[in-house]
């Protein structure tokens, strides 16, 4: 799918899970499936993901919900559909990385969903944002730097290892 810029399958041609249903949960959302909810954040934020069920008690993982800004008008984002390009990537693989461990660092967490944009997305470059907090301009910062914006940058270790270590294939 790379050839038409996106790759249809996302996170699960890579060989990840998918998100944790969230059908033991009385307010669900209507039923047992990932929810997403469409708000006017009006400038405040973009998107984000919230749990449902997780901590300590319910081991480390966790099913949830993604919040994502209705229309971006107002936005930096080139159109609508980039934003959502991005957003929607981006947030969804939090909430695969919740059903394996909710509880990770947050430079983990955030470069490997910057990553996760660019698997799903490659021609759209939002990340690319990103490199001037990354090792590649302060090579001097930790990678697991989780404050500002270096954990975000950090998306380009992973995309070094998917590219040089793993063959473009992370599984």
């Amino acid at each position: 799918h790379r050839q038409t810029g996106h790759r249809a399958d996302g996170p699960f041609a890579l060989g990840f899970r998918a998100p944790l249903g969230d059908a033991v949960i009385p307010d669900n959302g209507g039923d047992g499936r990932f929810d997403v909810y469409l708000v006017d954040f009006a400038g405040m934020a973009d998107g984000n993901y919230a749990d449902d069920v997780c901590g300590p008690t319910n081991q480390e993982t966790c099913a949830g919900y993604m919040v994502e800004e209705n229309d971006f008008a107002g936005y930096p984002y080139p159109s609508t559909l980039v934003a959502n390009r991005i957003l929607g990537s981006h947030e969804f693989f939090h909430a695969v990385q919740f059903s394996y461990d909710w509880f990770e660092d947050i430079a983990f967490m955030e470069g490997t969903a910057m990553w996760m944009e660019g698997e799903v997305y490659p021609n759209v470059i939002d990340r690319i944002n990103y490199l001037n907090r990354s090792a590649l301009s302060h090579p001097g910062v930790p990678l697991d730097t989780g404050a500002n914006g270096y954990e975000y940058g950090s998306w380009l270790f992973w995309r070094f290892l998917s590219e040089k270590v793993f063959g473009d294939d992370p599984t």
